[in-house]
């Protein structure tokens, strides 16, 4: 899978016939400051890389919204 880098991550997600958009926006986002997202994901989606989270797997996103949760900058938003 390759790195996905712009201002605004975001990956589309074809799973059961629903369309899922994760972004990240990277002017919100600490990085490896923060990287709690990256922590509380249960697959992996996200990864710490040159001290910038990267959508590195997105088609392992099980949809739990802990990462959108949990951010503390609100720099997550998952949509369906």
């Amino acid at each position: 899978m390759s790195e996905i880098s712009t201002p605004q991550l975001m990956k589309n997600i074809m799973s059961d016939q629903i369309i899922v958009n994760i972004q990240l926006d990277e002017d919100k986002c600490q990085g490896s400051k923060c990287g709690i997202c990256a922590c509380i994901c249960p697959t992996n989606v996200f990864t710490v890389e040159s001290d910038k989270i990267c959508i590195k797997s997105p088609d392992y996103c099980k949809f739990c919204f802990k990462c959108m949760e949990i951010c503390p900058n609100a720099a997550l938003s998952i949509t369906r």
